[in-house]
């Protein structure tokens, strides 16, 4: 399929799997988004890490603690301190 190989020539360190059809799409997983969002989960190599899609965001908009759009600030500092991760040992 060309999705997969678009990812494996451009060999990216981190995949940010946005929504539950993404994480169904890439990795075969049913569990429900809303379960593993901001965990890292291995494949073929890469980290991979599912979050809420932007369209399930603009329907939650509080920022209140234990809110999607919350989870996903917390997803996303997550991520940034993997990539400086990455920075710091190339």
């Amino acid at each position: 399929p060309y999705l997969l190989e678009q990812i494996r020539i451009l060999d990216p360190k981190i995949i940010l799997l946005t929504g539950a059809t993404a994480l169904k799409g890439l990795l075969s997983d049913k569990r429900p988004i809303s379960k593993i969002r901001g965990q890292w989960i291995e494949w073929e190599g890469r980290l991979c890490m599912p979050i809420f899609h932007p369209s399930y965001l603009l329907r939650n908009p509080s920022r209140e603690p234990e809110t999607p759009k919350w989870f996903m600030w917390q997803d996303m500092q997550t991520v940034k301190a993997k990539l400086d991760e990455f920075k710091a040992v190339s």
